[in-house]
């Protein structure tokens, strides 16, 4: 079976996928700030497993050719050589990737007809993304980082995600997304979200955007709000289709069993 890990800031999911092409078993925990508490129980969960076919892995960070992780931007982990470990503990192929990619290819290809060119945006703890080409997730722009993009915003230069993130949100209102219950609060989202967007847009001019992650999945609540920004904000510009996360809390490790199959089946 393929066995998906979806490492994020907060917490880390495990599941296995079968030939129907759905998790099963999912089990999840608080992740470790120690990569060694980390490792620890990432091998407790997985060797409670049975059948472990392959192994993918999505991670809050940059990742070389050889499933290093170099770096986190919210976890202090520096490279860890998690294919290598993997590799040599359960004998099977590994893959490594960052998690916003995976969900990337997930949400992407999931979607009928299938754009050109589609983009993915996690707006969780940070802000993470991935770019779709053709169906594939391009090795070039494996380690794009938008959440990185420095914006003029309250009289000073900030990182997107520092003021536009589930995190940053958290921070500004007291209070997580699931708790905003005034128009007013959405607006302000819809305009922090904007700001990166009106940057990515006319560079990329991608045919659909996705959106997951905590905030994400509250799209709904702020989407006509951050369609009229972005009309007012790039009317020169085609606004591309803005969309909804499908697999919402299970979009990276849809993106595992997806990554998984694309490398088997070649």
């Amino acid at each position: 079976m393929i066995t998906a890990v979806d490492v994020g800031a907060t917490k880390v999911l495990v599941a296995q996928f079968g030939a129907h092409g759905r998790p099963v078993g999912t089990t999840r925990f608080l992740t470790p700030q120690k990569p060694h508490d980390f490792l620890k129980q990432l091998y407790e969960h997985l060797d409670a497993l049975d059948n472990i076919d392959c192994i993918v892995i999505g991670v809050p960070g940059i990742v070389d050719d050889s499933g290093v992780l170099l770096r986190c931007s919210n976890l202090p982990w520096k490279h860890m050589a998690v294919k290598q470990l993997l590799t040599e503990r359960y004998n099977v192929p590994v893959y490594v990737e960052n998690d916003a990619k995976l969900a990337a290819l997930s949400e992407i290809t999931h979607l009928s007809p299938r754009p050109r060119l589609g983009l993915y945006l996690t707006v969780s703890t940070g802000i993470g993304g991935g770019i779709i080409l053709d169906g594939k997730l391009l090795p070039a722009f494996r380690n794009g980082e938008p959440g990185h993009i420095r914006l003029h915003f309250n009289g000073e230069w900030q990182q997107w995600q520092q003021f536009a993130s589930g995190r940053a949100l958290t921070a500004h209102f007291g209070k997580e997304a699931h708790d905003f219950t005034r128009e007013t609060e959405w607006r302000d989202v819809a305009d922090r979200l904007s700001r990166g967007l009106m940057t990515i847009i006319p560079t990329l001019q991608p045919e659909v955007i996705v959106f997951g992650g905590g905030v994400g999945n509250f799209f709904e609540h702020f989407d006509d709000l951050l369609e009229d920004k972005l009309k007012a904000l790039t009317p020169y510009i085609d606004l591309p289709k803005l969309r909804k996360a499908h697999h919402a809390n299970e979009a990276v490790l849809y993106g595992c069993y997806r990554y998984a199959t694309t490398h088997i089946s070649s």
